[in-house]
């Protein structure tokens, strides 16, 4: 069974990690700069002051996935728009940790009154894709060569989905 729950500090070495592994082995996020536990700190800490959620999974006692949204641009207009990510523990893939972080931040932006939920993803990263298209996103956007990591350049899907 998975539990989802509000993130919390105690949280934050395994939340550290889990980015940390996607940073340094995979096109999921376009940087190769590892975070540290201070930044990580802040991170969590600015989520809270802007009321953005962070919730962790819990499988079997381990934090095996952490999922949050962004504001997607800083003007007005994008008030109820968000930007989601969801990242899971590279032992704890295709567990279904992934789809019920996804359940979770998909009901919690219904409750907030978000109108729309925005994904990038890396264009190789077919199961993502395929995982974000059985939650009812769309793909609307395809920018190439936009990103650059391991060298070689990288194309990004955008995918939205509809809330309201």
């Amino acid at each position: 069974m998975i539990q989802v729950r509000p993130a919390s500090v105690q949280d934050l070495d395994t939340i550290l990690e889990i980015y940390n592994h996607a940073v340094l082995h995979t096109n999921s996020v376009y940087t190769e700069i590892p975070n540290n536990l201070e930044q990580q700190a802040q991170w969590l800490q600015e989520k809270e002051a802007a009321d953005l959620p962070v919730f962790v999974a819990i499988k079997e006692g381990r934090l095996a996935g952490y999922a949050s949204y962004s504001v997607y641009r800083p003007w007005s207009g994008f008030r109820y728009c968000r930007e989601v990510s969801v990242y899971v523990h590279p032992d704890c893939r295709r567990q279904g940790i992934a789809r019920a972080l996804y359940a979770q931040i998909i009901e919690y932006a219904r409750q907030k009154g978000i109108h729309v939920l925005v994904a990038g993803i890396d264009a190789e990263n077919s199961s993502s894709i395929y995982l974000h298209e059985q939650f009812g996103f769309e793909q609307v956007g395809h920018l190439k060569e936009v990103g650059f990591k391991f060298g070689k350049w990288l194309d990004l899907i955008f995918m939205q989905l509809k809330l309201v």
